[in-house]
């Protein structure tokens, strides 16, 4: 995410600030030299626990490239002051251990509350990487089942 909102909104944000261990260390190997896909970046860094990728300082709000990120996730949110004009299907499991499943039980209500048309499954027991299975075969049932 950091690296993402970092180069689509040109923050020019340090990646000293940010990151922290392995993650820091092999950052020109593992990003820079785009010679690995995500999974084997995911299999290179093998953890999934911010603690053990990102500094202290990345969480520090008082911090100037902390506000800089922050500003500018905020202004992308998709949960506020926007609605999906097409019908939406949020999945998402309960035991993601990167992405917590609150995020995406109150972005889905908040979409709904601004008059989205969308359903939420909750994905039970899988994992972050694991849910994707269960995702994709929801997603091949349905389209297998419209004539």
């Amino acid at each position: 995410l950091v690296l993402g909102m970092n180069y689509a909104e040109q923050l020019n944000l340090n990646p000293d600030q940010f990151f922290t261990g392995s993650f820091l260390n092999n950052y020109p190997q593992w990003i820079l030299s785009k010679s690995l896909n995500n999974d084997q970046v995911t299999a290179a860094i093998g953890t999934h626990r911010l603690s053990d990728l990102m500094s202290a300082q990345a969480f520090d709000t008082t911090q100037v490239n902390t506000r800089l990120l922050l500003n500018a996730l905020e202004a992308s949110n998709l949960s506020r002051n926007w609605k999906p004009v097409a019908p939406l299907k949020l999945y998402h499991s309960d035991a993601d251990e990167a992405v917590p499943y609150e995020n995406a039980r109150l972005t889905s209500e908040r979409l709904k509350a601004a008059g989205g048309n969308l359903s939420f499954s909750t994905i039970h027991g899988k994992s972050h990487d694991g849910a994707s299975v269960s995702f994709y075969e929801s997603v091949l049932k349905e389209i297998l089942n419209k004539p």
